[in-house]
């Protein structure tokens, strides 16, 4: 019974548009559009018989022409004009016709009233009353013309009387009044005859419209009931789809445009531990790890735009009880019709499987490799700081020797204060690799970098190696310049190993390039646009194939245990990845290596034409500094040092003790300078003190390295300057007055 009354439903919403939109037709055709029709005929008439007449003055004003010129005399050329006028016919019967008065009025010519023709007509009045040739007369004095309602008889029958409008325009010359009229008659049978012609087109449409309905009526039976069957099949397919997805092995949930969960599996519930009656229709995002929401915002973004591939990615989430689960998903959009080319953004699909064994697994058995990396990464790092410590002992004791010679002791600090920069910069290497080190991209000149790292590298390659520097571009790229510096020095390096046996020659380019979007080079993937090109090359050994897949792994060496730690390359790729760059290497065994760099070209053109630390400017002052450091050696030397610069300086070598000198007398400082790694109370700790007390005195934290800090933290704490060590004087003492300047 519901089945039937659903499809008798289905029928009358397709016979009653039908029949409404008929009723509609009909009753703007005999409403509105006869009505409109009337109107517009009556004016397009009126519009006619003002030309017909406009046209029959023209006439007269030719025989006035003949008439001045002295072809013709003026009662001859009226005589003429009469005549002519008189035979005139228009009109569907070919008997409208035209009349002439006078202004006094007198009927000069009327084709069927032959009887007024002479007559004095200023007393004629029609059937209803009107003075119609009287109103003609002050037509043609007001306006020239005009139009003028009436009775008068029909055509040539003076029995039959209807209304008519006529048009009349005078003649001054002759004193001439010219009409001619239309018959409200003539007017209604045209309308007469279109109504006849709707009327048999509303009566076949309503026969076609009666056929439709019932034929229509019949299809819907047919078809609601064949949906009707299909619908209670697709129920029942659904029912099991359903149950198998909710108890597939993969979790599953679906969401719509705006990040709202629309579906849940059951093995997505069990894997988070949350019931789908309290996260669905919510956002999927409060269960996301903080640190790994923007990769999911992200990805939801991608798929809404239908931009990125079709990838698995991974992501953590805090499940009901707050544990940390893997998870691995693979996401693609849901469209209203998958087979259309217009096909529509209705919603994401997603499938999630628990990964978290595998991660775990995974993990233990990096720390198993990093472990065997040890003694590999250990070796090269003594190597290194045991070349620098020698260089820094050898010139410190030179220092000792020549403290009588001060041109030669300046030297001698000089090369000690450049090894202590080698060493800083190893330990930057260690901790770019490790996604440690801040960075700060500005605008630079890749160029001037260049110029720069050759400069040093120029002093310490053998003369058996030749160095070629073709620089063809001064472009603008944004950058951390020490790090773009790092990679230069790498590579080279490298290329000076690769020849240190055979020589040789070491070119560095610099070329800009662009690439448009046609552009197609499958072993680049980059954008179109305007990249700077950095070339490295070496006629050294070359590589071969099996090497170059492996360069840019972490600890990997084709050196000695005692020649390097197997970081440089990896430390380029990962620098590289950081500024929006490629690179990629060329070799084969024999023939050297060339690597080639391509970093996005910015429109800014403020660049910073040096990587050199400016010179300080006058940095010194009066004001109290509290010191703190637990390095004994380093307390005194900075202590000195500032002293030097005119500062007052507390030292301690204590931050406890130094916490409670400040809380006693914090009116005693201007400034605190701490250590981060002290024992007992920590650098941050002491600050957080000293903040607690005063929130906005200028605090500057020094770290050599620290896990529980890093800059974004500290400026966030309060703290007003970070510098990692080591820092310099000059650094140092342009921070303090910076510091102190802004407090």
């Amino acid at each position: 019974m519901a089945d039937n009354k659903k499809v008798w439903i289905a029928s009358l919403k397709i016979i009653i548009p039908l029949y409404a939109t008929y009723a509609l037709f009909v009753f703007s055709i005999f409403t509105i559009f006869i009505p409109q029709l009337r109107n517009a005929l009556i004016e397009q008439k009126k519009e006619m018989i003002r030309g017909l007449t406009e046209t029959t003055i023209s006439l007269i004003s030719k025989y006035d022409d003949r008439v001045q010129q002295g072809e013709l005399s003026l009662d001859e050329a009226q005589k003429s004009a009469k005549n002519q006028i008189r035979t005139m016919r228009y009109g569907p019967e070919g008997k409208d016709y035209f009349w002439i008065s006078d202004m006094h009025p007198f009927m000069v010519m009327h084709p069927y009233r032959q009887d007024l023709e002479g007559r004095d007509l200023t007393l004629f009045r029609d059937t209803h009353g009107n003075y119609p040739f009287m109103a003609m007369v002050e037509r043609v004095m007001q306006q020239k013309g005009g139009y003028v309602n009436y009775y008068w008889q029909w055509k040539d029958s003076s029995e039959k009387i209807v209304p008519k409008t006529s048009y009349v325009k005078g003649f001054v010359p002759w004193g001439w009044i010219v009409g001619t009229g239309l018959y409200t008659e003539d007017l209604e049978h045209e309308i007469q005859l279109i109504l006849t012609k709707l009327s048999t087109l509303s009566l076949t449409i309503l026969l076609i419209i009666l056929g439709a309905s019932f034929y229509l009526t019949f299809q819907t039976i047919r078809s609601e009931k064949a949906r009707i069957r299909s619908i209670d099949a697709l129920r029942r397919s659904e029912a099991m789809h359903r149950k198998f997805i909710d108890h597939a092995p993969m979790g599953m949930y679906t969401l719509n445009l705006k990040g709202k969960l629309t579906y849940i599996n059951h093995t997505l519930e069990k894997m988070t531990g949350y019931q789908k009656e309290t996260w669905l229709h919510q956002s999927f995002t409060p269960i996301v790890h903080p640190e790994d929401l923007p990769i999911a915002h992200e990805k939801f973004r991608e798929r809404i735009q239908q931009k990125g591939r079709r990838t698995p990615y991974e992501i953590r989430i805090l499940n009901h009880v707050g544990e940390t689960r893997w998870l691995k998903i693979i996401s693609e959009s849901i469209y209203d019709d998958p087979n259309s080319e217009d096909r529509i953004m209705v919603g994401i699909q997603s499938f999630v499987e628990d990964i978290t064994e595998m991660k775990t697994l995974e993990a233990r058995y990096i720390q198993a490799q990093k472990m065997e990396a040890i003694g590999t990464l250990a070796g090269g790092i003594a190597h290194d700081f045991n070349n620098i410590l020698s260089i820094v002992m050898g010139f410190a004791q030179l220092a000792q020797l020549n403290q009588d010679q001060p041109e030669k002791l300046s030297m001698n600090i000089e090369q000690i204060l450049k090894g202590t920069e080698k060493a800083t910069q190893l330990v930057q290497q260690i901790l770019t690799f490790g996604r440690q080190s801040p960075q700060q991209m500005v605008p630079i000149s890749l160029a001037v970098v260049i110029k720069e790292s050759m400069k040093l590298l120029r002093a310490t390659i053998p003369s058996t190696i030749e160095m070629k520097v073709e620089i063809t571009a001064n472009a603008t790229v944004m950058a951390d310049a020490t790090k773009i510096h790092q990679v230069i020095m790498n590579l080279c390096t490298n290329a000076y190993h690769a020849m240190f046996q055979t020589g040789g020659i070491l070119a560095v380019g610099l070329h800009e390039i662009t690439f448009e979007a046609g552009d197609s080079i499958p072993s680049l993937d980059l954008k179109p646009g305007r990249y700077l090109k950095l070339e490295v090359s070496d006629s050294g050994h070359g590589m071969d194939p099996v090497t170059i897949q492996k360069i840019f792994d972490p600890y990997f060496t084709t050196k000695p245990l005692d020649k390097g730690t197997g970081l440089g390359l990896a430390v380029v790729f990962g620098i590289i990845q950081e500024h929006q760059g490629v690179i990629n290497v060329y070799s084969e065994p024999g023939e050297g290596t060339t690597f080639h760099i391509y970093l996005p070209v910015v429109q800014n053109k403020v660049a910073l034409e040096a990587t050199k630390e400016a010179s300080p400017l006058n940095s010194s002052g009066t004001e109290h500094i509290l010191l703190v450091d637990d390095e004994e050696a380093l307390l005194n030397a900075n202590q000195d040092l500032l002293n030097r610069l005119g500062y007052g300086v507390t030292a301690f070598n204590n931050a406890s003790e130094a916490c409670t000198v400040f809380q006693d007398n914090p009116e005693a400082f201007d400034v605190v300078i701490t250590d981060m790694t002290m024992p007992g109370m920590t650098g941050m700790a002491l600050s957080q003190q000293i903040l607690e007390q005063n929130p906005s005195f200028p605090i500057i934290l020094c770290t050599g390295h620290s896990e529980l800090i890093n800059r974004e933290k500290a400026m966030a704490m309060g703290i007003a300057a970070y510098l990692e060590k080591p820092v310099t004087i000059d650094r140092l003492a342009k921070t303090v007055r910076e510091v102190l300047d802004h407090s």
